[in-house]
C-alpha cells in the first residue's frame, strides 16, 4: 500500500512539479482527459483511491499542454512507469 502511493507521489511529482493540488481544475478537453487517463492506467498502474487525486494533473496537462507536449507526457509515463 505504502509502495504505491510512493509510485503515484514520486511519478506524478517528476511530470508536474510546480503544479498546485490545492488548485480547482476543471476538464476542458474530454478526449485528452479520458486518454490520458487511460495511458496512465495502461502504462503505470490503475488508479486507486489515494492516486485518483493526482488525475487533476492529467486535467491540467489537457487544458494546457499542445497536442505535441500530451504525446510527450505519454512518453515520459512509457519511460518512468
Amino acid at each position: 500500500m505504502l509502495a504505491h502511493r510512493a509510485k503515484a507521489d514520486a511519478f506524478f511529482a517528476k511530470i508536474m512539479p510546480a503544479f498546485n493540488m490545492n488548485k480547482e481544475t476543471t476538464v476542458e478537453d474530454w478526449d485528452c482527459y479520458r486518454f490520458l487517463i487511460n495511458s496512465y492506467e495502461s502504462i503505470c498502474e490503475p488508479f486507486s483511491f489515494y492516486s485518483a487525486k493526482y488525475a487533476k494533473v492529467l486535467a491540467h496537462a489537457c487544458n494546457t499542454y499542445s497536442e505535441f507536449e500530451v504525446s510527450q507526457l505519454v512518453s515520459t509515463m512509457m519511460a518512468t512507469c
